[in-house]
Formats: C-alpha cells, sequence, structure tokens
C-alpha cells in the first residue's frame, strides 16, 4: 500500500505492505509492457504515487570503483541518483556499493599489494560514506558482497584482470578459527564509523548452500563480537535449471531467514533470477515458476517476524550476458511467463489472507 520503486539505470519497482515486506520489480526498458500486464493486477492497484522508494543499479558500484582514477571526482552519476534525483521525486535509496568482485580491473592487477589495496578501499568507503550518510532518502547500504563461495571457502584473487574475482583478501587475514579477511571487518568498520544513520548489509550470492551461509552466519557473529553493528544480510539469488531448488532449500531458507530475525537482522532478497539452460520446456518453465513463487511465499511467511525485501535482478528477458536463458518472468516479447502467474497467485493469496485477519 506504500511504495514505487524506480531503479536507476534500469527502472523498477516496489510493493511494500505496511506489514513489513517490500517488493521490487525491475522493469529494465519495457516499462511500457509492463505497466499494461500489471495494469489490471495486484501490484499496479497498490502503488502510491506520492511516496517512492529508489535503489542502485548492480553495476554502479563498479562505476564508483573507477571515480578513484586520477582526475575523476566520485561526484559524478551516483551524486544524480543518490542526491538529486531522489529528492526531486521523494526516492528512498538503497546503496550498493560494496567492498566487492565488482571492481575496476585496476584495482585487480596482479601488482597490487595488500598496503595499496588496503589505501583504496579504505579511500572509497570511507568517501562513500561520509557522502552519503545523513541524507534523508538514503535507507540501506551494502558494506560487503559475495565474500564467500558456494563450498564455503573464502573467495579470492585470480590473475590477470578479466575474471570474476575479489582482490581483497590480499590484505589479510584475521587470527579467528576461521581466518576471516581483514577488509570484512575493516569495512564494517569504516561504515559503522561514517555512516550511522544508514542500515548496513551484509550481502552474499548463491542458492542455499549450507557451508556457504554457515560461513556467513558465523562471520556475522564474528563481527558483531568485535562489537560492530550489522543490520541486515542481503541475498542474490542467483538460480538456474542445473541446481535443484526443491523443499529441501526452502526449508533451508525458512530457517536461514528465522535466524536473521532472531539475531535482530533484516532479511534482503537482493537480486533474483533462474536461468533456464537448453531448450525452454514447459516443465523446465514449472520449476522456474515454482522457485520464484516458493521463495516470494517463504518471505510472506515471515512478514510478522521482522523485516524481510524481495528484489528481482530483471523482469523481462533481453539479449545479454545478464539478462539471457529466460531467466526472468517476462519473455522477450513482453509476454508473462508461468512465473509470473505463479507469483501473482502468492501475491492475490496475501491479500486475501491479510483482509481475512483484518476482519475487512
Amino acid at each position: 500500500t506504500d511504495h514505487n520503486i524506480l531503479r536507476p539505470g534500469c527502472g523498477e519497482r516496489v510493493f511494500e505492505p505496511n506489514d513489513k515486506i517490500i517488493l521490487e520489480w525491475r522493469v529494465a526498458d519495457r516499462k511500457d509492457v509492463i505497466k499494461e500486464k500489471f495494469n489490471d493486477g495486484y501490484i499496479v492497484s497498490s502503488f502510491n504515487p506520492e511516496e517512492n522508494v529508489t535503489s542502485p543499479a548492480s553495476g554502479l558500484n563498479k562505476n564508483l570503483n573507477d571515480s578513484f582514477m586520477p582526475d575523476i571526482s566520485i561526484e559524478s552519476v551516483a551524486d544524480i541518483i543518490y542526491g538529486d534525483m531522489a529528492e526531486k521525486n521523494r526516492l528512498l535509496v538503497r546503496l550498493h556499493g560494496p567492498i566487492s568482485p565488482q571492481a575496476s580491473k585496476w584495482v585487480k592487477e596482479d601488482n597490487r599489494n595488500s598496503e595499496e589495496l588496503e589505501k583504496i578501499m579504505v579511500d572509497f568507503l570511507t568517501q562513500q560514506c561520509k557522502r552519503y550518510n545523513g541524507h534523508p532518502n538514503i535507507k540501506w547500504m551494502d558494506v560487503v558482497n559475495e565474500t564467500v563461495t558456494r563450498s564455503g571457502d573464502w573467495f579470492g584473487p585470480k590473475k590477470g584482470v578479466a575474471d570474476w574475482e575479489n582482490p581483497w583478501t590480499i590484505i589479510g587475514s584475521d587470527l579467528d578459527k576461521n581466518n576471516t579477511p581483514l577488509y570484512i571487518s575493516k569495512s564494517f568498520e569504516i561504515a559503522n564509523k561514517f555512516a550511522p544513520d544508514i542500515s548496513l548489509v551484509y550481502n552474499q550470492h548463491g542458492g542455499m548452500e549450507e557451508m556457504m551461509w554457515e560461513k556467513v552466519k558465523q562471520t556475522i557473529i564474528y563481527l558483531k563480537d568485535k562489537g560492530l553493528r550489522v543490520d541486515g544480510i542481503g541475498w542474490q539469488a542467483h538460480l538456474s535449471s542445473r541446481k535443484p531448488y526443491g523443499e529441501k532449500e526452502i526449508n533451508y531458507l525458512s530457517n536461514l531467514i528465522d535466524w536473521t530475525h532472531k539475531n535482530n537482522l533484516d532479511f534482503h532478497v537482493t537480486e533474483i533470477d533462474y536461468k533456464i539452460f537448453g531448450e525452454v520446456t514447459k516443465e523446465k518453465q514449472s520449476k522456474q515458476a515454482d522457485a520464484y513463487s516458493n521463495i516470494l511465499k517463504v518471505l510472506l511467511s515471515k512478514r510478522q517476524n521482522g523485516l524481510v525485501t524481495f528484489n528481482t535482478w530483471g523482469i523481462v528477458d533481453r539479449l545479454g550476458s545478464h539478462t539471457d536463458k529466460s531467466r526472468f518472468i517476462f519473455d522477450l516479447a513482453g509476454n508473462p511467463k508461468p512465473a509470473y502467474y505463479a507469483m501473482r497467485e502468492v501475491l492475490e493469496e496475501t491479500t486475501i489472507e491479510n483482509k481475512n485477519n483484518s476482519g475487512l
């Protein structure tokens, strides 16, 4: 009943009932299609155009890192998005500029040593926090991102600059039982000091791999034991037809959200997509629909216990390395898929449930 989202660079909408759940819908460049498809449905009827939310596109942190190249100022597109646009349009902002593998190539060069990387990291995150803390429109901030592999190991550097890698572990490790990379605690120290007004999120990718999430949970407890504030867990849910996502994974997600709320943390689905490899069959689309809708159903079931959010990585399929493989809920022509109808059914059922519980 409350909020809209227009996400910089891709266009996005959010639905936020009063009972603590946020649903963001990434429209890409097909806002006309989405508007038409949702006009008679649950989503659009819930929008209040007087009150809005915005969230940065996931690639923006690279732009921010690029701002530390010589002669390039941080006063760039980010200020337009986070400052001018947010204020003029009464938007709330989720800041996605974490210390993460999404670093510029010049940062990932193999000749970088720990002292250089620490200085780059500290300079970047300190300036980002100082610039945006206290801004009335900025609500959340991803502090670190993609720290652990699916097998539960710390994600680290690779040779060259072309591959997906995490150079920040070169800075060093702590002496705790997990040898936690120092960049993680240092990042939260900086955010705690210079962003006291922003909700701080520990963001992580993957599926529901137990070894990975147990390492994340241990790391959050480690940070809290150091007296550092961590306000939420973020999950980048990149799923596919090659990996099962059934009852076992849904149960683990449910337990993970319970753990999050019991530890006074918010739970954010910060990205979600489901890639279909090979021929797109009805069976594969049905499994895709189950994954999308079951995750949404779990989130809605937890909304009375704490804040839960749902943010798609996209809505409409497009050509390109991050929008292909029929991964979203509308096809290339803008036609809704089974995943769209499955999610809409979950939302409609929740609306009926809310009305029944309120006696309306």
